[in-house]
């Protein structure tokens, strides 16, 4: 079995999605990993403050993790509460489908779409690394970057 390493994870699939949005047949992909990326930031936050259960717990489901998880997180630890994460809505490109877009038919999103979904993902994989290392949770090293 392996490790889960959702920071690196998150770092990884963000820097794909980045690359794929430059092609109209790959945009979807490039979105489907932008969900990913966000996934796993979201785990990232709950796993170094909480633990990996209760990150796992809600599978896939991003807006179960940002609404819930991080409701939870802010009430059990009173001191994340002044964590400056982007509030996504619900109903942003980035949340819509996912994860059941992985099976879609080619050329569901727009370029415009695809922009907003990986940009909303890159400002919540940012922002998380960005706490994360200000509170002492992880260093460079850990992020896997050559």
């Amino acid at each position: 079995m392996l490790n889960e390493h959702f920071i690196q994870s998150a770092l990884r699939n963000l820097m794909a999605a980045k690359q794929l949005r430059v092609d109209p047949l790959l945009l979807d992909v490039g979105v489907y990993l932008a969900g990913y990326a966000a996934e796993c930031s979201y785990k990232a936050i709950l796993e170094y403050y909480m633990n990996v259960s209760t990150a796992k717990a809600f599978q896939h489901n991003l807006s179960e993790m940002s609404l819930k998880g991080l409701k939870r997180l802010k009430m059990l630890m009173p001191h994340t509460e002044s964590m400056s994460l982007p509030s996504l809505d619900s109903n942003a490109v980035l949340y819509r489908h996912h994860p059941e877009r992985r099976y879609a038919a080619n050329y569901l999103w727009e370029q415009e779409e695809a922009r907003e979904a990986i940009e909303s993902a890159s400002l919540l994989v940012e922002s998380t690394l960005f706490e994360m290392i200000l509170d002492g949770k992880i260093e460079r090293k850990e992020l896997g970057l050559s």
